[in-house]
């Protein structure tokens, strides 16, 4: 919380764009992508479903339209499903590869959270600011 100062330069109505707390909400959108599309790889949906369906759900509401075409363009190149899968594998088993994208959603999820909570803690933070101000 002692980046505050920082976001003064934007009056208080929004984040700086090269400071922490902008790195925060980006990593916080982008890793609850990463965790969705492995839920649903993990629960046996194909690549393209799963990484629809996490889009959706996180990224795709922070986006503006070239954004959008551009990441969607990007997740198309991600092999199928079986394909992925494999190259996750290693020398692992299939059931490793399962079981760590199962705990990387079940430990992924809760920072997902965090991080949301942190941002929304910012975010008062920097509201206060600005009414402070008499903004």
């Amino acid at each position: 919380l002692s980046e505050l100062p920082v976001h003064k330069a934007n009056g208080y109505t929004g984040y700086v764009d090269e400071s922490a707390w902008m790195a925060n909400l980006w990593i916080g959108w982008t890793l609850e992508f990463f965790v969705e599309f492995f839920a649903g790889l993990h629960e046996g949906m194909d690549t393209k479903r799963s990484a629809d369906a996490a889009y959706e759900r996180s990224l795709q509401k922070h986006h503006n339209f070239v954004q959008r075409h551009l990441f969607m363009n990007a997740v198309r190149r991600i092999p199928q499903r079986e394909d992925l899968l494999a190259r996750l594998q290693g020398t692992d088993t299939r059931s490793d590869v399962k079981r760590d994208l199962g705990k990387f959603v079940a430990l992924g999820r809760p920072l997902v959270k965090f991080l949301g909570e942190a941002n929304e803690e910012m975010d008062k933070r920097m509201q206060a600011e600005k009414k402070a101000m008499g903004g």
